[in-house]
């Protein structure tokens, strides 16, 4: 949710998710959801990508396929199974994968100036004086 409200916050004129499960198992919770779609956000949901078209790693259309979500797997979570004959073809000007809320830290190497603390968050100082939210 962060992801594509970022994407419409930076000038993305019709940023959409697309979403294997139904919107009830999404893991988001409501709130988030409704203000996406206050905030013009649609959510596909029970729609699976499979392919991303493009070059020189720009996404230039999405394929997907839509789902039935049908089966329960042991934790009890509903499982997307069976194609039910729905195929989107959709263009884009871009593809952001926005999976899981972890952060990927690869990117810190020695010669870079942030630090991570025990707890695998980042360290911050405090708001620079002239930072208004100081």
């Amino acid at each position: 949710m962060d992801t594509v409200r970022t994407a419409l916050r930076n000038g993305s004129s019709k940023p959409f998710i697309v979403y294997r499960r139904s919107e009830k198992e999404m893991p988001a919770n409501e709130e988030e959801i409704h203000e996406c779609r206050e905030e013009g956000i649609e959510i596909m949901t029970l729609t699976n990508p499979k392919r991303i078209i493009g070059e020189n790693g720009v996404g230039e259309a999405l394929n997907a396929r839509g789902w039935s979500s049908e089966s329960r797997m042991a934790s009890g979570r509903r499982r997307p199974v069976g194609y039910c004959g729905v195929r989107v073809h959709l263009e884009v000007d871009a593809v952001v994968p926005a999976i899981g809320q972890e952060s990927d830290w690869a990117c810190l190497t020695e010669e870079c100036a942030c630090r991570l603390t025990d707890w695998g968050t980042m360290t911050i100082g405090p708001a620079h004086p002239a930072d208004p939210r100081s």
